[in-house]
């Protein structure tokens, strides 16, 4: 993989007609790049987040009825299973019950793999029944419920599987100064650590993060 996008990224530059090959969030992997290739055309431009606007920010805690004593853990985005969407609902079955008391999980978006949003649909389901408290936004996400989630939640989960490039929901709880859970590795896991707002797992699965919710 690493041999197909260098020499992907080595044809790109050799083109004179491509001035500039932008990267996002990736500053020490651009530099060690214009270094091997002995060039200047890539450039690392951070993620493009809009400022958080208090005029459009409802209090969901309200809206919702979360408790004031609830920590709110925020799963967000179009559901994948590259993003640990079903795993974070696996963790959560493993916990015993009464740990459910003082958590409120709300999963924003849906998925476009019609499997996949009918697995989640009936885990919630069932951990809805075992006692947790649940909000499901089981559809698009505007811009002012997402910085509304943003601004509420304690945590946002982001177990990526896929840790190679940026996402949306890093930049979103940095913004937000919201706690991130993710991975360790990757450019992703370094965008995390460098954040200074975030929880790291190394090789994350099922029996890791359920560890994490019980401590």
């Amino acid at each position: 993989r690493f041999f197909k996008r260098y020499t992907l990224i080595k044809l790109l530059v050799r083109n004179r007609s491509i001035k500039n090959i932008y990267f996002l969030n990736d500053n020490n992997g651009v530099e060690d790049a214009n270094n091997l290739l002995k060039t200047n055309k890539l450039i690392s431009i951070s993620d493009p987040v809009e400022e958080f606007d208090p005029s459009i920010i409802t209090e969901l805690r309200t809206v919702y009825q979360i408790p004031t004593d609830h920590k709110i853990f925020l799963h967000y985005g179009s559901m994948d299973y590259r993003k640990g969407s079903l795993l974070i609902l696996q963790a959560l079955l493993d916990i015993n019950d009464q740990l459910y008391n003082n958590v409120t999980l709300i999963y924003a978006g849906k998925s476009n793999k019609q499997q996949l949003n009918q697995d989640i649909v009936n885990w919630i389901n069932e951990l809805s029944k075992k006692g947790l408290n649940i909000v499901f936004i089981n559809d698009y996400i505007d811009k002012s419920l997402t910085q509304s989630l943003f601004t509420v939640a304690d945590y946002c989960l982001c177990p990526y599987s896929s840790t190679e490039a940026s996402s949306g929901c890093v930049g979103l709880s940095i913004a937000s100064n919201t706690i991130i859970i993710g991975p360790e590795e990757g450019l992703l896991g370094e965008i995390i650590k460098e954040s200074g707002i975030g929880i790291v797992i190394q090789d994350i699965d099922t029996m890791k993060l359920t560890k994490l919710f019980i401590e």
